[in-house]
């Protein structure tokens, strides 16, 4: 569509659900990305870790390419060791017995 994307950020903030719409927080992770500038950078804010990270268009869409290829089943699913993937997961005992091989 034309944007000009070299400088686009984007924040991935880890915070209890309620935090949502916690305005105060939102207004945070504003005020501490304008500070900082255009820099990747990792930090926390009252209750919440802000994880800020440059846009590549060409990293993100290979790594929508990735996932996606998983549920249009071109690809098996990789084990992992982090339970927290699996908990959800019909599969997840089977990917904790195979990570912790």
């Amino acid at each position: 569509m034309g944007f000009y994307t070299s400088h686009l950020l984007y924040s991935i903030v880890i915070a209890e659900p309620k935090a949502r719409e916690d305005k105060k927080l939102k207004e945070s992770v504003i005020g501490a990305v304008m500070k900082n500038g255009p820099e990747e950078a990792v930090f926390t804010i009252e209750n919440a870790q802000v994880y800020v990270n440059k846009f590549d268009r060409t990293q993100e869409e290979r790594d929508l390419d990735w996932a996606i290829d998983f549920w249009m089943k071109k690809r098996e699913g990789i084990p992992t060791i982090n339970p927290n993937k699996c908990e959800s997961c019909e599969y997840g005992s089977e990917c904790i017995n195979l990570a912790n091989k």
